[in-house]
């Protein structure tokens, strides 16, 4: 019985007169009807005929070339049918209006799109077509099993009001994101709640220096978002060129990222706040970095300004100068709270060619911001590049008011200047409440010690930590532990259960990011 119900549920929410209509590079505007046998020729007449809510537009196969705005009626879908469906755009729109895009779902004061849109190629003809897709207002729309390509400025963009239940998925965008304004990505997602984008692979290739854009924005409204199971790749960033696989700002709570392979650096630009939700930002299970070590400045995840309630957990960090880093430098009115930094494998910190790198980083200034409190790194691997010899496993943050540092069962290996490093940075630098205990340490400089400069560290406790014993790994790649290790439940226990495996810690626990599972 409830099998049927649900069947009649389902069937009651479509539209009884609802109609497919057709179009086809061979058919025409002024004679067809829209049928399959008379189909028109281009999406954006279509979209002025069919405007009832449950209708879709079927796209035959074939290349369209489109110079008109497809103005799309909210309800209507529209489909085609695969790869070999191309609507090369030669509209350029205009620059000032992020929304005057190719295909435009555009609603004055909101609307329930129950639309989608599906199975085609969208592609800018070498970027004679600035903006693909942009959704204004609108919400239950999703884009799926689209590849869009070569887009002047935009790939997809919603944003606007109040947007909710939209989705992107089993997309390709590649190129799209060019920089004219502070609109320039291949995907941006503001102002939206209970979004989800995944399975997408998103690649911003190389233009003239300056002119790289985002693969992934958001600038304000975002909450309730989860980004999963993609793919993205950026060039990396210079100081004339901005580019990001992340830049995400004022984002409001429940920011879940996770199983996604990224390269390049994911931005918070200004504001991670906890809202309504259980945290702001939960960062898992995520492969960050690149292959080999670079030669220029990588960052993994940037934190800026005020950052409340971030989780960063589970992750592989390779080969990046910085990553995992914290940057409050010249934010006098923002803090940073409650941050939980736990079974991370960070591997190959540094910068080929300099002696740089810190594995993870809390950047303080000489405007500091109001306070940091309640930080906790545990169950982390970290270690730098043998070759280039980074700077520090941890550099502390040195503000005004820091309080309550949790450093336990962390592996830190191979940084030239010490395991964990605090420097004076303000006037009145001070840490209250900092514990460093539990640890392992190995070649390392300051013989192993911890090292503070020119700052007190009130209420400091420093106990119980392995100097100078090799942790036996697996081997060189491979971080799990070999029979033996000094590392062997020598942890103390923390408020984690399991390990980067996923697998249940000991009581009490190894040092590390995995616990040794004898075979």
């Amino acid at each position: 019985m409830k099998v049927f119900f649900n069947i009649i549920l389902f069937t009651l929410t479509i539209p009884v007169d609802a109609t497919t209509f057709y179009i086809d590079p061979s058919g025409s505007d002024k004679t067809g009807t829209g049928t399959f046998r008379k189909p028109w020729a281009t999406l954006s007449y279509a979209c002025t005929r069919v405007i009832n809510a449950g209708d879709v537009i079927h796209l035959k196969q074939g290349t369209y070339v489109e110079l008109l705005a497809c103005k799309l009626s909210s309800g209507v879908s529209i489909e085609g049918e695969g790869i070999n469906t191309v609507i090369k755009s030669h509209y350029d729109g205009k620059l000032s209006d992020n929304y005057d895009a190719l295909i435009q779902l555009v609603s004055g004061n909101g609307a329930i799109g129950n639309q989608h849109i599906s199975n085609l190629k969208l592609d800018g003809d070498k970027m004679q077509g600035d903006k693909a897709i942009a959704v204004y207002r609108r919400s239950n729309v999703s884009i799926h099993d689209c590849t869009i390509v070569d887009f002047f400025i935009q790939g997809i963009r919603f944003g606007g009001g109040t947007q909710s239940g939209n989705s992107v998925f089993n997309n390709i965008i590649n190129n799209c994101a060019g920089v004219t304004s502070d609109q320039h990505a291949c995907l941006s997602v503001s102002n939206n709640t209970g979004m989800q984008v995944f399975k997408n692979t998103i690649t911003q290739k190389s233009r003239q220096s300056g002119k790289n854009g985002t693969c992934v924005e958001s600038w304000e409204g975002l909450k309730d978002f989860k980004f999963y199971n993609n793919t993205i790749t950026a060039i990396p960033y210079t100081n004339s060129n901005w580019s990001f696989a992340f830049e995400f700002w004022l984002t409001e709570g429940g920011i879940e990222i996770y199983n996604n392979r990224i390269t390049g650096c994911i931005d918070f630009g200004k504001d991670v706040y906890k809202g309504d939700y259980k945290y702001g930002l939960d960062f898992h299970h995520n492969v960050v970095g690149y292959d080999q070590l670079q030669n220029i400045y990588t960052d993994g995840i940037q934190l800026e300004q005020t950052i409340e309630s971030v989780i960063i957990r589970n992750n592989l960090f390779k080969n990046l100068e910085r990553p995992i880093y914290f940057c409050q430098y010249n934010y006098s009115d923002d803090y940073v709270k409650d941050i939980y930094i736990y079974n991370n494998l960070i591997t190959g910190v540094g910068r080929k060619g300099a002696k740089a790198g810190n594995g993870i980083y809390f950047e303080s200034g000489p405007i500091q911001p109001r306070f940091e409190d309640n930080i906790n790194i545990w169950n982390n691997t970290i270690t730098g590049d043998q070759t280039y010899k980074p700077l520090n496993g941890i550099f502390l943050p040195t503000g005004e008011k820091v309080s309550n540092i949790s450093i336990r069962n962390n592996i830190i290996i191979g940084f030239s200047n010490a395991p964990v490093f605090a420097s004076k940075q303000s006037t009145n630098s001070s840490i209250d409440k900092l514990i460093i205990e539990n640890n392992l340490f190995y070649h390392n400089g300051n013989r192993n010690t911890p090292e503070f400069h020119g700052i007190t560290a009130k209420n400091t406790t420093i106990i119980k930590n392995r100097k100078n014993k090799n942790p036996l790994f697996v081997s060189s790649t491979d971080f799990h532990l070999k029979s033996g290790s000094p590392a062997i439940s020598s942890g103390i226990k923390v408020a984690i259960k399991t390990d980067y495996d996923d697998k249940p810690f000991s009581n009490p626990p190894s040092i590390g990011a995995y616990e040794y599972v004898s075979n």
